[in-house]
């Protein structure tokens, strides 16, 4: 939301900067309530829940890879017991998961679907910085104008100008001064 102010009125620059101002604090707030406590653990959740899956996966794969006993009688399984501790793991693992995703969806109906925030929180942080860049450049406007109108504070609170100053901006080195970042030693 750009803001258009004609040069002539300086209350109307700076009514648009309360505006801009304004609204880059509803923002804030709008972006500062989707990093609520119930949303920071939902995404906990959903991080702990892809963890524990690919734990479980791991240890699936290292259960196919133990062999399988013999089909002979007299043929002893010396891989039985590390068989029965990863079952046992895999078990105990998906239990867990199941905890993990009842709280998930617990917290999904409370707060809405990840997706959602994390698209919400894009679109609200995206408008947050053109209305951070809009509040910034009128700011820098009003402050541009009032140095520029010559202010009886400005000498006691800045100093006097320097000679040959640059009166547009206000800034910057006067012409014909040396650059020493572009001089060599």
């Amino acid at each position: 939301m750009t803001l258009k102010v004609a040069e002539a009125h300086p209350e109307r620059r700076c009514c648009a900067f309360r505006t801009a101002h304004e609204r880059v604090t509803a923002l804030q707030a709008r972006l500062d309530a989707l990093a609520s406590p119930d949303v920071k653990r939902l995404e906990a959740a959903e991080r702990r829940e892809l963890d524990l899956t690919e734990h479980s996966e791991g240890l699936l794969d290292r259960l196919r890879q133990i062999p399988q006993p013999s089909k002979l009688w007299f043929a002893s399984d010396r891989r039985a017991v590390e068989r029965q501790n990863l079952r046992r793991a895999v078990e105990a693992v998906d239990a867990e998961i199941a905890a993990v995703g009842a709280i998930r969806a617990r917290l999904i109906t409370e707060v809405g679907e990840p997706d959602q925030i994390r698209l919400e929180r894009a679109e609200i942080e995206g408008a947050l910085g053109r209305a951070v860049s809009e509040r910034d450049r009128l700011r820098d406007e009003l402050v541009a104008d009032e140095l520029a109108s010559d202010p009886r504070w400005a000498p006691a609170a800045l100093g006097e100008r320097p000679n040959g100053a640059n009166t547009s901006s206000g800034i910057g080195p006067p012409e014909g001064s040396l650059d020493i970042d572009s001089n060599t030693m």
